[in-house]
């Protein structure tokens, strides 16, 4: 039976896994380790985990701040993955579902997402559960 609930600091090796493969590199451990433990004690952070008795399967993060723009809170997820043996099983919409459930009562303008621009598939997905295009992201690296 999949379930959804908090991320644990014992979660670590799976967000941590998870996290790399989205990114396809690996990251520094120490210092991922770091953040995340700042991140799960921070009430401006949620983070979920879809367990299949027991197996982590998938994650969902995501972080809240408040912008002058939009003169209100802003949700955004951050990062969402999901085994890919699980991908046609509903686990991502369990996690969006969850996830809205949560912020269901809180004062927020929007919940957004940013996802790289090869990933069609997951545009596709986060269209179908209402997502729509807004804006255009530029990035700058270091």
């Amino acid at each position: 039976m999949i379930t959804i609930r908090n991320a644990r600091s014992s979660d670590v090796g799976f967000i941590y896994d998870s996290i790399c493969i989205l990114e396809e590199k690996e990251l520094d451990k120490f210092r991922f380790e770091q953040i995340l433990e700042f991140n799960l004690s921070s009430p401006v952070y949620i983070y979920l985990v879809a367990e299949d008795n027991g197996k982590l399967i998938g994650l969902l993060t995501c972080h809240a701040q408040q912008l002058l723009h939009h003169s209100n809170w802003v949700y955004e997820i951050q990062e969402m993955f999901v085994l890919p043996e699980y991908r046609i099983k509903g686990v991502g919409a369990m996690l969006i579902k969850e996830l809205e459930s949560r912020l269901a009562g809180k004062d927020f303008d929007v919940l957004e997402v940013s996802s790289n621009v090869m990933r069609t598939q997951a545009h596709a997905f986060y269209e179908r559960h209402g997502f729509i295009h807004t804006s255009k992201k530029l990035v700058k690296k270091k």
